[in-house]
This record gives C-alpha cells, sequence and structure tokens, in this order.
C-alpha cells in the first residue's frame, strides 16, 4: 500500500524525526502540533528540539515542500499520533495526552473523510523508574 500523505500528530521527539524520515523519502508529510511557536519553527526548516543530524533532513524537506507543519488537522491517507505517554503513579502509562489527539483529530477528520484512513499510534515515555540497565542484576 502506498501512501500519498502522511499526517504526524504530535511534532516532538518521536514525531518531528518520524515525519522528517517519511519527506527524506519524497512522502508528502503534513505534521501536526498544539504549539504554534514549533509549527512556525519547522515551517522555516529549522527545528525546536535538539536532535543530531535532524535539522539538515528538516530543512531539505521543508525546501523540496515535503515537509510542513500545521495546527490544525488534516486529511491525509495515513496518519500517525506521536504525543508523550508519561507515567502515573504505579508506573501506569497516563494516556491523556493519546486521548485527547485521537478525540480532536478524530472529530475534526471524520466527517471529511472517504475511504479507509490508517491510523497508528507512536509513543514515548518521558521518565525511567530508576532502573540502569546492567545496574539492578544481582551482585551489582
Amino acid at each position: 500500500m502506498s501512501f500519498s500523505t502522511i499526517s504526524v500528530i504530535g511534532l516532538g521527539y518521536i514525531g518531528l524525526p518520524t515525519a522528517a524520515a517519511f519527506a527524506s523519502r519524497q512522502k508528502r508529510v503534513v505534521g501536526v502540533d498544539v504549539n504554534q511557536h514549533a509549527v512556525e519553527t519547522i515551517n522555516r526548516g529549522e527545528i525546536h528540539i535538539v536532535e543530531p543530524d535532524l535539522a539538515s533532513v528538516v530543512k531539505t524537506a521543508v525546501e523540496q515542500g515535503y515537509l510542513s507543519a500545521t495546527t490544525t488537522p488534516v486529511e491525509a491517507d495515513a496518519y500517525l499520533i506521536a504525543v508523550p505517554t508519561p507515567f502515573k503513579d504505579r508506573h501506569e502509562p497516563d494516556m491523556v495526552f493519546v486521548e485527547s489527539a485521537a478525540k480532536i483529530y478524530c472529530a475534526d477528520v471524520k466527517e471529511r473523510l472517504a475511504g479507509d484512513p490508517r491510523v497508528h499510534f507512536a509513543g514515548r515515555v518521558d521518565r525511567t523508574d530508576g532502573r540502569v540497565a546492567g545496574g539492578d542484576a544481582p551482585g551489582s
């Protein structure tokens, strides 16, 4: 299956690199974020996060017309929701950002959609529980 337009909802540390990767493969990508500053920065071909080598990929993708950003949901062939999923008490994921993005996006796009769009979720855990790889092994 081939997608002509991909919408990435959430342009942080997961969403922006993912959007840039799709755009670098000459796919039309529209990123959506609630952060107006992030949207404006991306549309200038710059980045608002610290990520090695990402700035040049975003700049090229924007200049070539494969990547743009907006605060308003858009119609696309595929949707990727990439918003934070921090932990609540007892190490349970807080799904409020995912639920909010899905509700807002689905309500706005549902009436305009034709066909069978694909929606995928990409999550990120923002903090650790204090464990360190190899540091919790017996005898360490």
